[in-house]
């Protein structure tokens, strides 16, 4: 008779034993799991560090948007841009060249389109809005274009990639010339861009 007792002692003592077992099992599962995680992370940073040296100046984004304004007095990622200006009139701008086809790079979030405006002063190349818009490296219609104001939709993508290109192309290039012919400024100049606007 005396047995009972002792099986059931022995079982409640086993209680405590075993719980411990199961947080000391928790407690490694879960150092073996920050330990991974540690791993991933410096396997994530190692690989923007080699694509951000194969790809030069261009840098993977941390964060992607879906609204930003870009004015000229902006740095950005991108081919064919003069440094910022100010008109006599007091507003910025920047002149694209000496390339026809200037480009920036931006962090967009794409998973519905987004809507783009492009400003730009409607002189020279770009005096009845002719410029032709690209994202990466597809044309897109414009919605609108006139008075310096062209309307545009970027698609979207299933996919999520570093950077969105957008492409600005116009006709030619030009060098400013009086009229007797004489150069007045010595770089080849695109459009007056004075501004990019991005919204869902």
């Amino acid at each position: 008779m005396s047995s009972k007792p002792l099986l059931k002692g022995r079982k409640a003592n086993e209680i405590p034993t075993a719980v411990a077992s199961a947080d000391t099992d928790f407690r490694n599962d879960f150092l073996e799991l920050s330990s991974k995680v540690s791993e991933l992370q410096a396997e994530v940073k190692e690989l923007k560090r080699v694509l951000v040296k194969l790809r030069g100046s261009e840098q993977i984004p941390d964060v992607l948007v879906n609204n930003l304004v870009i004015t000229p007095n902006d740095e950005f990622i991108g081919r064919n841009w003069y440094p910022p200006e100010v008109s006599d009139e007091g507003f910025d701008f920047r002149w694209t060249g000496p390339g026809a086809l200037a480009t920036i790079k931006l962090p967009l979030l794409r998973i519905e389109r987004l809507k783009a405006l492009l400003t730009f002063s409607a002189t020279g190349n770009a005096a009845n809005g002719n410029i032709r818009i690209f994202v990466d490296g597809e044309e897109v219609s414009p919605l609108s274009s006139r008075d310096g104001k062209l309307k545009f939709v970027i698609p979207a993508r299933k996919y999520i990639s570093s950077f969105t290109e957008i492409g600005m192309l116009t006709v030619s290039t030009q060098q400013p010339k009086d009229e007797s012919g004489q150069v007045l400024d010595g770089r080849w100049l695109g459009f007056v861009f004075t501004g990019l606007s991005i919204s869902p």
